[in-house]
């Protein structure tokens, strides 16, 4: 069964010339690429069946997850293959006790801590190819939690500041 899906397609344009050869999660931040960073944290978590999807998709949509919802555990991990974060997983499950989903978030925004966790059931809120933005879905849930620690970071590297700043980060 699939604890968790990274998704890994995105184009990476704002980081050309440098995603014209390398996706966006193969890039090297501090000596090993982004996507070993995202594996590695849910891996420190117990999470040993993931699976990294490089199917391009502008956003999290529910036709992907939908793709794969008979293989995947109830509860199921969503992480972001460009973004990299120390969050403890553990501590977002405990979170998930009567909602449906739990977001790590800074600052209150609903996703760019770019960790999620569903129960499975939220997949039957969509149509399997419809494209979905997280904002979006969370709107469709009866409940959602947000986790957050002061000890957790994320460093998303969509953009050349922002992959600069989790190299000088993270060196």
């Amino acid at each position: 069964m699939i604890e968790a899906i990274v998704l890994a397609g995105g184009r990476g344009t704002r980081l050309r010339p440098l995603t014209d050869t390398i996706s966006k999660p193969m890039i090297e931040v501090a000596g090993k690429p982004c996507l070993d960073y995202v594996v590695s944290n849910l891996q420190k978590y117990g999470i040993d069946f993931v699976l990294v999807s490089n199917e391009f998709c502008e956003t999290l949509t529910a036709g992907l997850l939908k793709k794969y919802q008979k293989d995947l555990t109830d509860p199921f991990i969503v992480s972001n293959g460009d973004t990299i974060t120390n969050v403890n997983i553990k501590k977002m499950f405990k979170r998930l006790n009567n909602v449906d989903a739990v977001i790590f978030s800074k600052d209150n925004f609903l996703h760019n801590g770019g960790t999620f966790i569903f129960r499975k059931k939220v997949l039957d809120l969509v149509g399997p190819k419809e494209k979905l933005e997280v904002p979006e879905l969370l709107e469709r849930l009866e409940s959602f939690a947000l986790y957050d620690s002061p000890e957790s970071y994320y460093f998303d590297i969509g953009t050349p500041e922002k992959l600069e700043k989790a190299r000088q980060a993270l060196k």
